[in-house]
């Protein structure tokens, strides 16, 4: 099992969901990165996160919206699949047993 933690802004609103009588929530988070180039040149690169946090999300779920940075712990699982080419990619999911709202956008600090 792989532990990780993100730091990102929410893509789009978290959305509650149910599954097999089971609570989460959804959420997608961009990560800025910089990684070297083919020419080693440094150059910064957007990296999506597959976020699923058990539960409802509790008095939390309100200030997940769009733009929001947060903080992610919880348990890496990479997926593979294959695009629309027939390549094969793998994305990154995190099944979060921590999710901290840092801010919205605008915002320096917000707490709840």
């Amino acid at each position: 099992m792989f532990k990780g933690e993100v730091i990102g802004r929410l893509g789009a609103d978290a959305t509650a969901k149910e599954y097999q009588g089971r609570e989460f929530v959804s959420f997608n988070v961009a990560h800025k990165a910089n990684n070297k180039g083919a020419n080693g040149e440094w150059q910064q690169v957007t990296e999506w996160v597959q976020v699923s946090w058990n539960g409802n999300g509790g008095r939390l779920l309100p200030y997940l919206k769009k733009g929001a940075k947060v903080f992610i712990r919880g348990e890496l699982k990479p997926q593979r699949y294959k695009n629309a080419y027939g390549e094969l990619q793998i994305s990154l999911k995190v099944i979060a047993s921590e999710v901290i709202l840092c801010g919205m956008r605008n915002e320096t600090q917000t707490s709840v």
